[in-house]
């Protein structure tokens, strides 16, 4: 069954010796297997020695052992899903922390009993009925399945996959979590201590009443029993955010006035955010306090942190957007991202609300209506996008499947209507006097939308996606481009058209391909700032829920990396163009937030606008977009309106749109390659919606 150093039941707690403290080391299996493996393996994580990669290879090997001795009746069953449990928890929380939903998804479904990585079909409820009976039989202790649970719970309440999970294991998790006593629950470290308040959470956001009601009793007499003021803030904080509405104000208010100067940072904002939404507390009096806050807590905040937290905000944010108070809006998201706080001008907020969509400029906002709810929205995207996780069957027990990342073009139309009507730019339309062609456009909080195509339609504009948070440098001239072809199938023909559309403009063009297109190359047009604009053709490299691995391939064994588009020259005083002309360019993280991981939006600056694409694109319309973009460039000399144009033109029959190229001398040989076989790339959002500028 295994190969090579994966080790099998037999000979598992040797192969974790190098890895545990001294005293550990004389560890044998003994009379119970299951306890030493599990015992050995957990000495070997806390120890912090052995890297992620190699304790989940040695976990996923174990609980396959652990699988199959219970099968050979080695061991029980009972105990055999202790052990895949115990086994899942320690990884599924180090995935948890680095921000992989993916691997956090994968852990869950190993503890619950999964047999493999991309579907699990299993009785999910079933193994959680063997959990309850270990606990009273004492042979898992509380403070794992609280662990695990507190994971879960917090998740699911931000990916839609686990949320299909929770629908079939709450209840139970619930029950169990309950079976700890809450008055003797006296460590601030103890997981339950965590995974009620989440369990609380997820309840009161999917209407769990009676359960809600249960959870928040168990945290007010945790309350009481306690005595760290952060945990005790917590407790009371989650038990008055369960409150019916009457009661949510005054609780806050009560719980503001009792805070204790010892309660720390985080806790102390999320109560603050909390008294803002339900009005125990007005904006005059906490916006100073929650800036300075936000401040001291994103001082070493991670990312994955900030992205998996933007919702403490939201409702901030939508009160101020409500108001037309867009700059005071943006500096609270500018702390959030820590960006330094600079106003400007010319930005609308779109925010994603319960009761519809609110665009938001200085002094203005409009609420229009939507019409699709999320879920069907987030069902639709799924499907049309490969992106996530999405629910099989949320009446069976098939919980869920990988994403598979691939486009189908098959749901263009539906995905193209549903979008619309959630964006509902018809019925906002005060907001085209509002629009220039500097404005920027933030949605709060993201979706994976193509905002731009669809405001194109109802407002004639494609607002830049405002990603950095930083005010715009002013637009270059454009004087000096360099263009690194890669080894895609279009790659030539997008470099001759564009190459012959910049000269002609003008442009000092520096082309470099085949071995001349290196990593290295990439490196030091990336440093140079002549440069002004910078065009990368290639093949897009991304994992959906691993966004710190997003790349470009140039060709084999050369790669663009996240790291390499960070690390930016900063002695310009002009606005940079990078494109990249790949697959995923534009892709974002699928947690919360601004979205800011990912290669456009981590490269997007104050010196530095970006034109990827947001998901797997045809290569054809890749280089007809890019031709095309070339020409706006030449002709308007202006980042936003260059990409508004090309949005158009590639839009047009494909006779019209080839007409833009050989007007302007270009080979028609060459401009024909670029046709759609389906009569035009306008037929379908999935091509023409797939670009992204970002600011």
């Amino acid at each position: 069954m295994h190969h090579g150093a994966v080790p099998s039941l037999s000979d598992a707690v040797p192969s974790l010796i190098p890895y545990l403290p001294a005293e550990k080391r004389n560890l044998s299996l003994g009379d119970d297997p299951v306890v030493s493996i599990v015992s050995a393996f957990e000495a070997a994580v806390s120890s912090g020695q052995p890297a992620r990669e190699h304790t989940d290879a040695m976990a996923r090997c174990l609980i396959e052992d652990v699988r199959q001795a219970a099968q050979s009746d080695v061991v029980s069953g009972d105990d055999a899903a202790v052990a895949q449990l115990c086994l899942a928890v320690g990884p599924m929380a180090r995935a948890h922390e680095e921000g992989d939903w993916e691997a956090v998804w994968c852990w869950a479904m190993r503890g619950l009993g999964g047999e493999r990585q991309d579907v699990a079909t299993f009785d999910t409820t079933g193994y959680v009925s063997l959990w309850r009976r270990a606990v009273r039989r004492d042979r898992l202790a509380n403070d794992v399945l609280a662990a695990f649970a507190a994971i879960v719970f917090e998740v699911g309440r931000h990916a839609g996959y686990l949320r299909d999970l929770l629908t079939h294991v709450a209840d139970s998790l619930i029950d169990l979590l309950l079976l700890q006593p809450a008055t003797e629950t006296r460590s601030a470290d103890h997981p339950v201590i965590q995974a009620v308040p989440a369990a609380l959470a997820w309840c009161a956001v999917n209407g769990r009443l009676d359960e809600a009601g249960k959870l928040s009793e168990w945290c007010e007499t945790a309350a009481r029993a306690h005595s760290d003021p952060t945990v005790v803030a917590d407790l009371r904080f989650t038990a008055a955010l369960s409150a019916p509405a009457p009661q949510r104000a005054s609780s806050l208010t009560v719980l503001l006035h009792d805070l204790s100067d010892e309660v720390d940072s985080h806790s102390r904002l999320q109560i603050l955010l909390g008294a803002v939404e339900h009005e125990a507390v007005t904006l005059e009096v906490a916006l100073p306090q929650i800036l300075e806050l936000i401040d001291r807590v994103m001082s070493d905040a991670a990312v994955a942190w900030r992205e998996r937290a933007f919702g403490m905000i939201g409702a901030l944010v939508r009160r101020l957007a409500n108001d037309g108070r867009v700059q005071a809006a943006t500096a609270v998201l500018q702390h959030w991202h820590s960006v330094p706080e600079a106003a400007y001008p010319h930005v609308v907020l779109l925010c994603h609300r319960s009761d519809g969509t609110q665009y938001a400029w200085d002094q203005g906002s409009c609420l229009v209506s939507a019409g699709v709810d999320t879920v069907t929205l987030t069902s639709v995207t799924n499907a049309a996008l490969g992106e996530a996780l999405a629910s099989t069957d949320p009446s069976s027990v098939s919980v869920g499947v990988r994403a598979t990342g691939k486009v189908d073009r098959a749901q263009g139309k539906l995905f193209a209507s549903h979008a619309n009507a959630l964006l509902n730019p018809a019925g906002c339309a005060s907001l085209r006097n509002h629009l220039t062609d500097e404005t920027l456009l933030t949605p709060v909080p993201g979706w994976r939308l193509p905002y731009q195509a669809l405001l194109l339609d109802g407002f004639g504009q494609a607002p830049p996606l405002w990603t950095s948070l930083q005010r715009p440098a002013i637009d270059p001239f454009f004087d000096h481009a360099v263009l690194i072809e890669g080894d895609t199938a279009m790659s030539g023909v997008e470099a001759d058209l564009v190459e012959h559309v910049l000269v002609g403009g003008g442009l000092k063009v520096e082309r470099l391909s085949s071995s001349n297109a290196t990593t290295a190359a990439f490196r030091r047009a990336y440093g140079d700032p002549e440069v002004d604009l910078l065009w990368i053709s290639g093949h897009g490299s991304r994992n959906p829920f691993r966004p710190e691995t997003d790349g470009v391939q140039l060709r084999a064994g050369e790669y663009i990396t996240l790291e390499d588009v960070r690390s930016q020259p900063r002695d310009r005083d002009q606005c940079r163009l990078l494109i990249l002309s790949s697959c995923d360019g534009a892709a974002t993280a699928t947690s919360g937030g601004l979205r800011r991981r990912g290669l456009a939006a981590e490269a997007a600056s104050s010196h530095q606008a970006v034109v990827a694409h947001q998901w797997p694109v045809d290569e054809t319309f890749a280089a007809a977009f890019a031709a095309l973009l070339a020409c706006g460039l030449v002709d308007t000399r202006s980042i936003n309106k260059a990409f508004t144009f090309a949005m158009q033109a590639v839009r047009l029959p494909t006779e019209l749109m080839t007409r833009e190229l050989t007007t302007r001398g270009c080979d028609p040989d060459l401009a024909i390659q670029l046709r759609s076989p389906v009569g035009g790339y306008g037929e379908n959002i999935l091509d023409y919606g797939v670009p992204a500028l970002y600011r």
